[in-house]
């Protein structure tokens, strides 16, 4: 504190200042007080460390504990759906394939009965996709009016067994179906979808003329794999220096099932021996990803605003069609 004769006396001010100066240093000397402030600095110091662009790191949420890079195989042994001998056939597409009629042998969609680009008189429903043993197998069509549609038609149903490049392994079903009238929802064939695990089938109907001869054609392509999850969760780098901070990483699916994921991720540190959820905003579209047998997912994101330490990267992942079949992967990382 500077007094009023100070403020109009420059000698009195200089010998106010030099007390204080020497106060403060016989303070100094003092080992209580000199441990005090030195504890005080230490604090501070410590509490700049933690507390970075997200706040205080040990006011972060808590993380999800001990988790895998992996689980099961990378590479797991035996080939899915019996490919040919050079083991490198490409997965199938199991949804939006126009040429699966051509692949399998069969004749093209017509539009004359099946609705297709506009053309056709019934909508129609064919199991396909991933599917566990046991469930349901159906072909179904769909009449349109009050008074419904006429086909009066005979309608073959085959269910075929198939490698994985397609080829024809022995046939499952072989049905003639007569369909007259249809009126809203008619369920043409019933069944279930074979034992077996890894496997492909086409299910198929065909509109047959009085000759027998094929009219319009539909096919669907069904996979049954193993209950059995095999990925893995690796980052480009397990070190980056101040210079790269772009952090790319890869889930990988080694099969046989089908994965299913989202954009989403979140980034952990390791904060005093426990991982913290880092508070990054992040934005991401919400659209389901589906992972063949063999494929990958490759993603990044900008880090340079995280200081220092150990990271890693959560995904959570489910196989399609076992909504019991779950796994959370994490990828390792260090920032220097």
């Amino acid at each position: 504190m500077v007094c009023a004769a100070e403020l109009f006396d420059p000698a009195a001010r200089l010998e106010g200042e030099t007390i204080f100066r020497k106060d403060v240093q016989q303070m100094l000397t003092r080992p209580l007080v000199r441990m005090c402030i030195f504890s005080l600095v230490a604090l501070m110091m410590l509490s700049g460390c933690a507390a970075g662009a997200y706040g205080d790191e040990r006011g972060w949420s808590r993380g999800m504990g001990i988790l895998p890079s992996q689980i099961g195989s990378a590479d797991p042994s035996g080939d899915v759906g019996d490919p040919p001998d050079d083991g490198h056939a490409p997965f199938p597409n199991l949804w939006m394939n126009d040429r699966l009629p051509a692949q399998t042998g069969f004749a093209e969609p017509t539009g004359k009965w099946f609705f297709e680009n506009g053309q056709g008189r019934f909508g129609y429903g064919l199991t396909g996709g991933v599917q566990r043993p046991g469930n349901e197998l159906a072909v179904t069509l769909f009449g349109h009016g009050e008074s419904g549609a006429a086909m009066e038609r005979d309608v073959r149903i085959r269910l075929i067994a198939r490698t994985r490049d397609l080829a024809e392994k022995s046939v499952m079903l072989d049905e003639i179906v007569r369909v007259g009238t249809v009126s809203g929802e008619l369920r043409i064939y019933e069944g279930t979808v074979p034992e077996g695990n890894n496997a492909f089938y086409t299910l198929s109907a065909e509109v047959l003329d009085e000759r027998g001869n094929v009219e319009d054609t539909r096919v669907s392509l069904i996979y049954v794999p193993e209950a059995v999850i095999n990925a893995s969760l690796a980052t480009e780098r397990p070190r980056y220096d101040k210079g790269d901070r772009i952090v790319r990483f890869t889930l990988a699916n080694a099969g046989p099932t089908v994965l299913m994921l989202g954009t989403e991720f979140t980034v952990e540190k390791r904060v005093d021996d426990e991982w913290r959820v880092v508070p990054l905003d992040l934005a991401f579209p919400s659209i389901a990803l589906y992972l063949l047998p063999g494929e990958a997912d490759e993603r990044s994101f900008d880090a340079s605003g995280l200081g220092p330490g150990s990271y890693r990267i959560i995904k959570s992942i489910r196989a399609d069609g076992f909504d019991d079949l779950t796994a959370v992967l994490a990828a390792e990382f260090v920032l220097d």
